[in-house]
């Protein structure tokens, strides 16, 4: 039971833990094709960009940047966790008082039932009376 409790804790807290943060994912693309993605930093540039980049003379004027985009998919988290307020009336203190002792009752007796009579051998029957008084149950 323990181990139930400790194992929803963690996943519990994992929940919040990946809700509340944000992060961004930036994926870089050339044509259909994508070049490089990154999740915490830029992600890197195809040669196509480089190329046109360190190049400005009008002679090689080819067009390539325009095959080449930018895709940032950015994730925001929730920073606004209110902690909700559950009050207890009377009746449901009592209604979950029954509900828990009843079902703990439940299974309680199951393992601590004595056999009272494991040391003692039943009585031999010499004789069976049902026979000799000729008294059948029909």
């Amino acid at each position: 039971m323990k181990l139930f409790h400790k194992t929803t804790s963690v996943i519990l807290s994992i929940i919040i833990l990946v809700s509340t943060s944000s992060f961004a994912v930036e994926s870089h693309y050339c044509g259909e094709m994508r070049i490089d993605s990154s999740i915490f930093g830029k992600a890197s540039k195809c040669m196509c960009e480089r190329f046109e980049s360190n190049n400005h003379s009008d002679e090689t004027d080819l067009n390539m940047g325009d095959c080449c985009k930018e895709k940032v998919i950015v994730h925001d988290g929730n920073d606004e966790i209110q902690k909700t307020q559950f009050q207890l009336i009377s009746e449901n203190i009592l209604f979950l008082q029954t509900y828990f002792y009843s079902y703990i009752k439940l299974f309680e007796g199951i393992e601590n039932k004595k056999n009272l009579f494991k040391d003692y051998s039943p009585p031999l029957l010499v004789t069976d009376l049902q026979v000799i008084h000729e008294s059948f149950l029909i």
